[in-house]
């Protein structure tokens, strides 16, 4: 994540917002700056606030006894501050990020066995510094973060085993510098990284380490060499190595890559590995309702993971401009970590071998006399279980995803209309039994701007998930159906919105 710059005189705005379920929000934003002859100083804040009531009425699955029901203990709360800054000068720049969360929300169980008196809470709070020098060819830069947060769980009457109250704190502190060189048809960087983590509280159990350290260190080369009067020709090779608390022996990652396009076309070919170990709430959470911590969890390895793609760079056609990228793609994954539920539907991380095979691609045309663009992508990926035992997709994993999107600006009133399609997806591994079924969701957004010299007021609005259709995500925790949200914006100064009213 990169924070937002301010940049220009500076400039402030207020949002508002207002939707179905209770939703209702507020936000806002003060951005300056002031330059001198060969520096400038910049800083920006943001605050907001979010509740949702969350409660709905839901179709009751048949399995489950069929009829009607409403969802209970779903509201949120949530509030935010953010603020950077940062002083720039001709050789280098430094900047100082903070942000504080508060979230206090519901936790409503499942469609069998709800919660309505569970809460969970999250109070998070963090401070970092980066600082960058150097030159056209050299460039050397350093980040420091850390982050402090608690969270709490509890549920004065579960639906099974005793009440409980837990909580977590952890501290967490990162640190990262790498050096960038550029020498002619050349680039080399390299660097470290780092996180120290300690966790306390009665959310873990009494097996887990008092604290964590993980570091890294990394280099690439890369050559980029002209081809023709517009084409090029670019080679890089990489690598990483890990090593931290419960990785075992240091772990490399290495990846290949080259790249070829001229005028309108480009094809990239890579091949790598990569590594990620388990968190330490996967390993040594309290076993709670359902759900039940795996400590022999190993870290997840992806091999011999190889992607070819093709783009066709933006091209006239009848009056629009097109654009298409098709990738494919295929990987090894030893210890891939899934949580899936046992027989008594008890849900818990593990670790799988599985294959991952895919092709996805997108193709874009812009209209520019009506800012207009119409869109549409395409995903199939089969990640499926090897061995003897376990076949077939992972479970939750849908083979098909597609999407598409429509926009277009008439009168100054921009439309937007976005679709999203999910194929059907198994809950049972190695099994169909009581899959989920294929849904497709449409969202239709409008908005409208006013200007009067530096202010600016947008009015926005919308429906999602037009025609009200069923989108599970998970087997007994149902999801709200067709819903509406209104928006305000009033921005003043001459940079316009600096983020968005919904």
């Amino acid at each position: 994540l990169v924070s937002r710059r301010a940049g220009g005189p500076g400039g402030a705005e207020l949002a508002a917002r207002a939707g179905a379920w209770g939703d209702r929000g507020l936000a806002g934003t003060l951005r300056g700056s002031t330059s001198g002859a060969a520096s400038r100083f910049s800083g920006q804040a943001t605050g907001s606030l979010r509740d949702v009531d969350g409660d709905f009425d839901y179709e009751v699955p048949a399995v489950r006894g069929g009829g009607t029901a409403s969802r209970q203990n779903a509201a949120s709360d949530q509030r935010a501050l953010q603020g950077s800054a940062g002083y720039e000068w001709p050789g280098g720049e430094v900047r100082l990020r903070g942000d504080w969360l508060k979230v206090d929300r519901g936790m409503p169980g499942t469609v069998v066995q709800p919660t309505p008196t569970a809460t969970q809470g999250q109070r998070r709070w963090g401070a970092g510094a980066a600082l960058r020098v150097g030159s056209s060819t050299t460039t050397w830069s350093s980040d420091l973060g850390v982050q402090r947060q608690r969270a709490s769980f509890s549920d004065s009457a579960p639906p099974a085993g005793p009440p409980y109250h837990d909580s977590l704190t952890a501290l967490n502190v990162t640190g990262s510098s790498g050096v960038d060189l550029t020498r002619g048809e050349w680039s080399l960087s390299a660097g470290v990284d780092g996180r120290y983590l300690e966790p306390e509280g009665t959310a873990l159990t009494s097996a887990a380490p008092g604290s964590q350290t993980f570091g890294g260190l990394w280099a690439s080369a890369a050559i980029h060499r002209g081809w023709a009067s517009d084409g090029f020709i670019q080679l890089s090779v990489a690598g990483r190595g890990d090593a931290g608390t419960g990785i075992g022996d240091p772990v490399f990652s290495p990846k290949v890559a080259a790249s070829a396009g001229r005028g309108w076309w480009s094809l990239t070919a890579s091949w790598g590995s990569s590594f990620s170990p388990p968190s330490l709430g996967d390993l040594f959470f309290q076993e709670g309702v359902q759900v039940r911590a795996n400590p022999d969890l190993r870290p997840e390895r992806v091999r011999n993971e190889i992607a070819l793609s093709a783009a066709l760079q933006e091209q006239p056609l009848l009056g629009t401009l097109i654009r298409a990228t098709v990738t494919g793609y295929h990987a090894d994954i030893e210890d891939m970590i899934l949580w899936s539920p046992d027989f008594r539907y008890i849900w818990s991380p593990n670790n799988y071998d599985v294959n991952r095979d895919g092709l996805e691609g997108e193709l874009v045309a812009r209209i520019p006399g009506w800012s207009g663009e119409l869109g549409v992508n395409g995903t199939l990926n089969d990640l499926t279980y090897t061995g003897p035992v376990l076949t077939g997709q992972v479970i939750y994993r849908p083979r098909w995803t597609a999407g598409g999107h429509f926009t277009i600006a008439v009168m100054r009133v921009k439309t937007g209309i976005a679709v999203r399609f999910i194929g059907s997806r198994r809950t049972a591994i190695g099994s169909d039994l009581n899959s989920l079924p294929a849904f497709a969701v449409c969202d239709l957004h409008l908005s409208r701007d006013f200007r009067f010299g530096s202010l600016q007021l947008e009015v926005s609005g919308g429906v999602d998930n037009l025609f009200d259709q069923p989108a599970t995500l998970l087997v007994d925790y149902p999801s709200p159906g067709r819903s509406w949200w209104l928006g305000t914006r009033l921005s003043l100064g001459p940079e316009g919105p600096a983020s968005e009213s919904n």
